[in-house]
């Protein structure tokens, strides 16, 4: 039944009233930040962030997923990061455990399998208030699409920065949209999109050697994000995990309702496609360090 739930929608769907009803007797007491609050705090001084979601948990169960292979020190890792109770360091989790009916069926039938899943490993997870992970996934799952205002906000975190994205090497933040426009500057530091884990030692050596502590680090790289920021933000560095966030607001912009291909970009549900290189000269430019 526990494979069927990873990968048959059909069962999810068949299984959802009854996880349903085991949650509304068993539920997961997870406390987690409304994404309004969630960007209030993070715009509060000198903040970072990861996110942790359904992957991350599923790393650290003992399981791969498709960009990223199970590394045992990587598990180990991700639940370090969760003890950290730094008050400038945020920490979030999918804002699932309760109020689930703000999200489109489809979400909510995965995530009350996902859930079920990882029931064991959610309620041992340190008692906190959490931030919200969906705070660069606010659109796709929503029932409410009205997010322009959202996406507006969240730009006013890298206003007027420099901000040195970390990211996978399809991942093009920003290519084709405005999203960070209002960024003073952008370099790029371009990684393997799948088992960045490899080489994040790498990664943050050339950091620690290149990048200046005032520049705001962004962060697109799967689990591997969340070792990355959280050892940076240790040496002094401002850094947020902010995966997905590019391809919501190309769905946003686009007025899908569905997840659909985006021109000359991987998404996390489509890392199988040949993607071409890319030719935007602007990007190119912008690129200071290859990691593939």
């Amino acid at each position: 039944m526990s494979f069927l739930l990873y990968f048959n929608q059909t069962v999810r769907i068949g299984a959802y009233p009854f996880l349903s009803l085991y949650f509304k007797f068993r539920p997961l007491e997870v406390n987690v930040l409304g994404l309004g609050e969630s960007l209030a705090v993070l715009k509060q001084g000198r903040k970072s962030f990861v996110r942790y979601g359904d992957g991350e948990i599923k790393l650290i169960d003992g399981g791969s997923i498709y960009f990223q292979e199970y590394d045992a020190d990587l598990a180990k890792r991700l639940k370090e990061i969760l003890d950290c109770k730094n008050a400038d360091f945020l920490i979030g989790m999918s804002d699932v455990f309760s109020g689930r009916a703000k999200l489109v069926f489809n979400a909510r039938v995965f995530w009350a399998s996902s859930l079920f899943l990882h029931r064991n490993t959610y309620r041992t997870l340190p008692k906190r208030v959490f931030a919200n992970t969906f705070l660069s996934r606010p659109y796709l799952d929503y029932k409410n699409k009205n997010k322009g205002a959202f996406f507006d906000s969240l730009r006013a975190l890298w206003s007027g920065r420099d901000v040195v994205f970390i990211e996978g090497c399809t991942t093009r933040n920003g290519v084709g949209n405005d999203l960070y426009e209002n960024a003073k500057s952008i370099k790029r530091i371009i990684c393997p999109s799948n088992n960045a884990y490899s080489v994040y030692r790498e990664i943050e050596s050339y950091v620690e050697s290149s990048i200046s502590k005032n520049d705001l680090i962004l962060l697109s790289l799967g689990p591997a994000a969340k070792v990355i920021a959280y050892d940076l933000y240790l040496k002094g560095y401002q850094a947020m995990d902010l995966g997905h966030l590019d391809s919501e607001y190309e769905w946003f912009l686009s007025g899908s309702k569905r997840k659909i291909k985006i021109s000359g970009k991987h998404t996390a549900e489509n890392m199988s496609e040949v993607v071409a290189d890319c030719t935007d000269e602007k990007y190119l430019t912008q690129i200071i360090r290859r990691f593939v």
